[in-house]
């Protein structure tokens, strides 16, 4: 009898790749475009699921998460990319609808490496995006 060894194939990093995890199909929306519109290549996912199927193919350079995921803890996803060596050093920017003082710093403390109150600001969004993958980019080549 003959075993069947699926191999799994190695995950690539994609230049200026975000993965914007979002399960409101309109700020889903909001992000993605203005990411593609100014040159992004964007990868969404509905669900924290799907997210992590997605990374098991493509490693991005920044991930935008919504903080309110029904799917998962948002929270509990920041821990799980953060602990993974191939995807620790992966920004991850968390989007809210909380903006005191407070959220953002636990935020922060949980893993986020930036955070954007909704509703969404296009420009914050491409800056930030623009700033965590600078830093990325800057990071990885050393």
């Amino acid at each position: 009898m003959a075993v069947i060894i699926k191999e799994k194939k190695p995950k690539t990093i994609l230049m200026n790749t975000v993965l914007v995890i979002e399960e409101g199909l309109t700020d889903r929306e909001i992000i993605s475009c203005c990411l593609q519109r100014v040159g992004y290549y964007v990868i969404s996912a509905a669900t924290s699921q799907e997210a992590l199927e997605k990374l098991d193919i493509n490693l991005p350079k920044v991930i935008f998460i919504d903080a309110i995921l029904y799917s998962k803890n948002s929270f509990d996803i920041c821990h799980k990319l953060k602990n993974n060596l191939s995807n620790k050093q992966i920004p991850i920017v968390l989007c809210s609808r909380k903006n005191s003082a407070i959220d953002k710093m636990r935020d922060m403390i949980l893993g986020a490496d930036a955070y954007i109150t909704k509703p969404l600001n296009q420009v914050e969004i491409i800056q930030t995006a623009q700033r965590l993958i600078e830093a990325y980019d800057h990071r990885t080549r050393n």
